[in-house]
């Protein structure tokens, strides 16, 4: 009977329509700092997805996308950014329960890297001040000047939470210059096994799963010139490809949101360098007539069987929240 339903909006055939499901981190426990599955989450997830739909390969998903031949209540599940803990703890959730995923990267943080968003939430979670004045101007944007109390974890998250958002649009180089005072201010030393290494990398791609291009320094690709976003993705995708020893032919743009974050310019771009297909973070179901190069995702994190699998379902249906 439920997956009767789910039929109705996750259709096959010549009326198909995907499901793309969009992760980041996977935690051993909740964090407060981050937007974060917990693997026991993940695994309760995945056992649902095993259950009610057709988990596929995304290459395998798009090809029959294509051809208007998915079959009914079809999902593809995906993680972006390259997390450590992706390969410490989903790769052993998804073997369990024999399900495939394809892993986006940027690249530039491999082995020891840290991506912006997770050098200013370290920077609050690890300094050993309990207060922080940020008075320098030529440093840091005029709207991030001022004094912050760090006495208490709720204070801390919620002044991470104001410095990811203000410099989240600047310039990469910008974006860099204003972490690196932040962190020199905070006093702290960044950790270096956030992100996976490239031995992590090949071990995901041996295990069956798919590696997917995300940009070498994750950048917002409508922040930086158009040059400087094809060097971007072109650098990305050769070292992905030295590391697997295979092409890449998937791609997240960073952010996601369609022309807010990416635009035209940027699907010529993935085109010429061979890229088949590139998701988004825009929600909604792919249906034959959906741009493969702006593909929808979204992220059903809901804590109960009916739940996940209702906004599955309305998804399909183009109804969201």
């Amino acid at each position: 009977m439920i997956k009767t339903l789910l039929g109705l909006s996750l259709k096959g055939g010549d009326k198909c329509r995907l499901s793309i499901i969009d992760y980041h981190r996977i935690t051993p426990e909740k964090d407060q700092y981050v937007d974060s599955v917990t693997q026991a989450e993940l695994d309760w997830q995945c056992s649902i997805l095993k259950e009610f739909f057709n988990v596929l390969p995304l290459e395998q998903a798009v090809d029959l996308l294509q051809k208007g031949q998915l079959p009914t209540r079809s999902a593809v599940i995906t993680f972006d950014d390259g997390y450590a803990n992706n390969c410490a703890l989903a790769l052993p959730v998804l073997e369990k329960w024999d399900l495939p995923a394809t892993f986006f990267i940027a690249s530039g943080f491999l082995d020891g890297g840290i991506m912006w968003n997770d050098a200013i939430i370290e920077a609050f979670r690890r300094t050993d001040y309990e207060s922080l004045e940020i008075s320098a101007p030529d440093s840091f944007p005029e709207d991030l000047i001022g004094f912050y109390d760090l006495s208490t974890q709720k204070k801390r998250v919620e002044t991470a939470n104001k410095f990811r958002l203000a410099v989240k649009y600047l310039d990469l180089s910008r974006r860099e210059d204003v972490v690196a005072a932040l962190v020199e201010i905070a006093g702290v030393k960044l950790p270096k096994d956030i992100m996976l290494t490239s031995e992590q990398v090949k071990e995901i791609y041996v295990s069956g799963m798919a590696i997917g291009g995300h940009t070498q320094s994750h950048p917002i690709l409508t922040t930086i010139s158009v040059e400087k976003a094809k060097q971007q993705i072109m650098d990305d995708k050769e070292k992905l490809q030295q590391i697997i020893g295979a092409d890449i032919n998937h791609f997240a743009y960073p952010n996601g949101i369609p022309r807010k974050d990416f635009l035209p310019v940027h699907t010529d771009i993935l085109q010429e360098l061979g890229y088949k297909a590139a998701v988004t973070t825009k929600s909604g179901v792919s249906s034959p007539q959906t741009d493969l190069y702006q593909l929808p995702r979204f992220s059903p994190w809901d804590k109960t069987t009916f739940r996940y699998l209702y906004r599955m379902f309305m998804n399909g249906l183009g109804v969201y929240g």
